[in-house]
Parts: structure tokens; sequence; C-alpha cells
């Protein structure tokens, strides 16, 4: 079966592609402020799944500026410490930035409840989000962007022994004044621009487990061992999320035996207490940047045009925040506020942004009084450390290292 095509041409002000946060929070911003979107996404409701949300400070300030605050009260964990730990020893302890009146520290919050919140809120200025869409074809001049996308259905097989399968059945050409790309580490609108996807470091795999903690206060823990870097984050009813750097990919849920291990050899503090646990999981990580954040019409925000490791959230979090300024700049643009709110000079402010975030300095960043162990593990602790811009470094600052401003 192919797919119909609906033999006319929509036009959106602005047409969003990912429907994962990053993207649903351009769209609030956009509706907030009088702007139509249309945002999709090739997934369903159900089957997009995020990791469980680390939230920095000013994450929450932006979530609190649009609407979404309810989840935060109730099944958000504050993080007001975070532990450091190096060689077996606890080196020291950050307290974490504020976010304000809304939380004093950074938040945890369980799988899919930001998604949902934000797809809620989204709902009531009066937009859904478009799932089964996929983009398939994008082109745009000094005028619009033109897209083509197609809407998928899962179809019975023709036998009860044949599994369902997607097929295409509509198919529809879009012009858009404005296009985010907020669709992931293998973007399709970062694809069809033709920007480059350049490698940051080896590639990175993770073993996750929720698992009960009766420690699991306000404090989070980043341990550093054997070249690996792993973390504790509390979440709600005592509970908390083990994280794994491991050497070897997983086919298989990890097990308790490899939770005890790992808790023995790595946070042996940990391991007379945990030994079971409720959920458990593996990743592939690739640290990677896009060599420019977009063009003309069209734009990218989040992990498709960023991507690292889940220990410092920094991908995630800072996308949220490219989503409300390019959502802010385009209401200027289409409000005649300011001539060019867009273009080569934000790209370029971005890059070397997430160019700081990996750590790519001209110099060393320490001075005498570095901790040795700091210096050890400088590269795996820059991306561990859940902040970014001015938070980051006042948190390396107390670390006696110094990003470039």
């Amino acid at each position: 079966m192919t797919a119909a095509s609906s033999g006319r041409r929509a036009h959106s002000p602005v047409f969003i592609v990912g429907a994962g946060p990053v993207g649903l929070v351009a769209a609030i911003r956009l509706r907030e402020q009088g702007i139509h979107v249309r945002i999709v996404d090739e997934l369903t409701a159900e089957t997009k799944r995020t990791y469980p949300a680390v939230l920095h400070a000013p994450t929450l300030r932006v979530l609190n500026s649009l609407g979404v605050t309810a989840p935060l009260e109730w099944r958000g964990r504050p993080v007001a410490r975070l532990a450091l730990y190096a060689d077996g020893q606890r080196r020291s302890v950050l307290d974490m930035p504020a976010a304000g009146e809304l939380s004093p520290t950074t938040m945890t919050l369980p799988q899919d409840v930001l998604r949902q919140a934000l797809t809620t809120r989204l709902r009531e200025l009066g937009t859904e989000v478009e799932w089964k869409t996929r983009l398939v074809a994008l082109d745009q001049d000094a005028n619009r962007a033109r897209l083509g996308i197609v809407r998928r259905e899962q179809v019975e097989g023709m036998s009860p022994s044949l599994k369902p399968e997607w097929l295409d059945v509509a198919a529809e050409t879009v012009d858009a004044d404005f296009v985010i790309g907020a669709d992931g580490c293998r973007s399709a609108v970062r694809q069809k621009l033709g920007i480059e996807w350049v490698s940051m470091g080896r590639r990175q795999l993770y073993a996750f487990f929720d698992a009960p903690d009766y420690r699991a206060g306000d404090e989070a823990h980043l341990v550093f061992a054997g070249g690996t870097a792993n973390s504790v984050y509390p979440l709600q009813s005592n509970y908390s999320r083990f994280t794994f750097q491991v050497g070897v990919a997983m086919l298989e849920a990890p097990a308790a035996p490899q939770l005890r291990q790992l808790l023995e050899s790595r946070m042996p503090w940990y391991a007379a207490q945990t030994h079971d646990f409720e959920w458990s999981g593996s990743a592939e990580f690739h640290p990677a940047l896009a060599d420019r954040f977009g063009e003309g019409r069209v734009w990218l925000a989040g992990d498709a045009a960023h991507s690292t490791g889940p220990l410092g959230a920094q991908s995630v979090n800072v996308g949220i925040h490219e989503a409300d300024e390019l959502a802010r700049r385009i209401v200027q643009r289409v409000h005649n506020i300011e001539a060019s709110p867009l273009g080569p000079a934000y790209g370029e402010r971005r890059r070397l942004e997430w160019q700081h975030l990996f750590g790519l300095e001209s110099s060393k960043p320490w001075s005498p009084s570095t901790p040795d162990w700091v210096k050890r593990n400088l590269a795996m602790l820059l991306p561990s450390l859940p902040a970014a811009g001015d938070d980051l470094r006042e948190l390396l600052q107390r670390l006696h290292v110094e990003l470039a401003a």
C-alpha cells in the first residue's frame, strides 16, 4: 500500500518535527503568543519513552513560566547537593544551583511525566501532537520552507501468524514560515539540511537500575571509578536511579547479579543495602555536535543538534532553553519586532556554547590549586555535572576549574 496524497498544500506559520520535551516547549511558547503551530512525531504517544529527567534549575524556571508546575510539585524529587567520589573516597559536596521560588534545587521526575505534562499543557492551548507522522522531504527558499510528511497506521497481518506492520496511509505537503527540528540524534531535519554530525568522543554504554534506596534523600552521587563515570539520583518513594558506565553492550536488560557486582566494585557503601531492583535497562550514547544549528528558516534544537551522555542531562536541559529561545525569536520575527533575530550569529553562539560543554578549550582550565583527582577525571566530570552555562562555571569554580566565558 502506498500513501495517498491529500491533494492540497497546507500552511503553518511554524512546523515542529519531534514531540519530546524540547519540541513541546517550543510549541507551548509559540502557542502562548498566539502563533499557530503544527508538531509531528514519527512514534506513537505510547512508544515515546524517555528516561527519568534530571532537570536543572534554569529548566525549572522555564517550565514554571510555561505553566507546567503540577508534575514538579507532586512527582518531582528535589536534589539539593551532589557528592563527588573518586578513587573510592568522598572528595567534595557541591550545593546545587537554586531555581528560585518554584524549587530550591535541581529536580528529578519519573519516566514520561514531563512529556505528558507538556503534552497536556499544549492541548490546553488548542494544539494536539500529530503522532505517527514522519518527515520525508524538506527544502526552503528565502520566503518559506516546504515539507513533505507522511502519516502511518498499523495494519493487522493477513493471517494471525503475521505481525502487524506499519504502512504509509496519507501524504501531505506543508509550507511553513519556520521549521524547528527537535527530532533527536537521528534527526531527519538535520539530515535533509545536509548538516554534518561531528563525533565528540567515543561511544558510551550505560546500565540503569531503579532500586529501593533507604538512603535516598536530597543528595545525588557522582562516582568516578576505574575510568568510568557513574551516578545515583534520588527518585520518589525511596527509590533511586543507579547509572553505571559499562564497557560492553548488553543484549538483554541487566540482572540483579550485575547490579550487585557494579555496586561492590564502584559504590561499596551501597552494596550491603541494595539487592534487588524494580526496573533495569541499558543504552548507548554517541557524543556528537552538529556543525551548524540551522540556516534560513530551519533550525535545530536539543538532541537534533547535540548529544551527550546521560549523567549530567545537559543535552535535554540546554535543548529546552534552545527551544524556548528559538520560539521567542520566531515570535519577534513574526511580529516584526526585530529585523533578523535568526541567522549565522545565533547558530555560531550555540556552537561555541557546546564547545565549552564538550570541554574543547584552547588550554587546560585548571590552576595549581586544582585537586589532582579533578585533573584526572575532568574529561568525565564536565559532561556529568547537572548544570550548564553560568551554573556549570560556578560548580567548576568550586573545584578550582575555570572555563572560558
